[in-house]
């Protein structure tokens, strides 16, 4: 296997696995990507040592198989970031009505304070004693 890979390999993209094959080797080739499935398998076949993967089209050592197997599926990842997307609108509107609601309390607050203010000096709402007395 080495002489008939080793010409392929050193005129294709994969030409950093050369020093890979220099010994009796095993290749395992699928159009799907099952690495959690590859490594269940090769658990129960100890004469077997994974040096690595190629996972779409990117060179992986065996650590980084078995980092990509424990990955959530495509579906689970899309959901995930569907989800947070939808949540940022309502957070973001959330906050900008925070500062409204903030204003409007301290607005009432403030209109109450001059209520109870001109309620306790008996003059009518809206006018100022000291303006009242002054040039016209």
């Amino acid at each position: 296997l080495p002489q008939i890979v080793r010409p392929v390999l050193s005129q294709s993209r994969y030409k950093n696995l050369l020093p890979l094959f220099v010994s009796r080797n095993i290749l395992l080739v699928s159009p799907e990507t099952k690495a959690k499935e590859m490594l269940r398998v090769l658990k129960g076949v100890p004469q077997v040592n994974l040096l690595g993967a190629c996972i779409d089209d990117t060179i992986l050592s065996r650590q980084g198989v078995e980092n990509f197997a424990k990955l959530p599926s495509l579906e689970a990842s899309q959901g995930q970031t569907v989800g947070t997307l939808a949540l940022l609108p309502s957070q973001t509107c959330s906050l900008l009505q925070r500062g409204v609601a903030h204003l409007t309390a301290l607005l009432d607050g403030h209109i109450q304070q001059l209520q109870a203010g001109t309620a306790e000096t008996g003059s009518p709402a809206g006018t100022d004693p000291a303006q009242s007395s002054g040039t016209q």
